[in-house]
């Protein structure tokens, strides 16, 4: 069986800046040399709804679990959220549950969870993410084509163009565009 993931580890290219990019890079900021993240959209360094964004116009909910996520990769995240105006409460005592045709009894059940809007948690990671010192975003970007090895077999970057066209040559390329993304065409 081929291998097809390089074991040098120099470069990454995320394709998508939204949320599970942002992630993607973070993580992957642990592994390689150097991150880059192409976004097609212009990102600019303060929350705003994107075009490509979805969901912005209406409250997101951060579950504990992944709260704890966060929090646990982001150190201070909690209090960054709280200060920009997101809302921490218990998961069980702040919510009101319906189901089967009744709302159901709170319960305080010690687990924090987050109400803010989408362009805020984005906002949030994305400068986190964006202040490591190996991550690099290249935003109002479209990938025009994959860079793949002779024989066709492995993706080794991605033709991106803004002002001007940029060949980058990765060892892993991960796709983050969601249900737009392009990648099969």
């Amino acid at each position: 069986m081929k291998s097809f993931v390089s074991s040098q580890k120099e470069h990454a290219v995320v394709l998508g800046g939204s949320f599970a990019g942002l992630m993607t890079a973070k993580v992957l900021s642990s592994r390689y040399q150097q991150v880059t993240i192409v976004e097609k959209d212009v990102v600019h360094r303060y929350p705003e709804s994107r075009k490509g964004q979805p969901h912005t116009k209406h409250l997101h909910g951060l579950l504990p679990r992944g709260f704890q996520i966060l929090c646990s990769y982001f150190p201070g995240f909690l209090e960054e959220i709280v200060a920009s105006g997101g809302i921490v409460a218990d998961f069980g005592d702040s919510m009101n549950w319906f189901a089967y045709g009744g709302f159901k009894k709170k319960v305080f059940m010690g687990l924090k969870a987050v109400s803010l809007s989408r362009p805020l948690l984005e906002h949030v990671v994305r400068e986190r993410v964006l202040s490591l010192p190996n991550v690099r975003l290249l935003d109002n970007a479209a990938v025009k084509a994959l860079l793949t090895s002779d024989d066709k077999q492995r993706v080794t970057g991605v033709v991106a163009e803004n002002k001007q066209t940029t060949m980058l040559t990765a060892d892993l390329v991960v796709d983050c565009t969601g249900r737009a993304s392009r990648t099969p065409q």
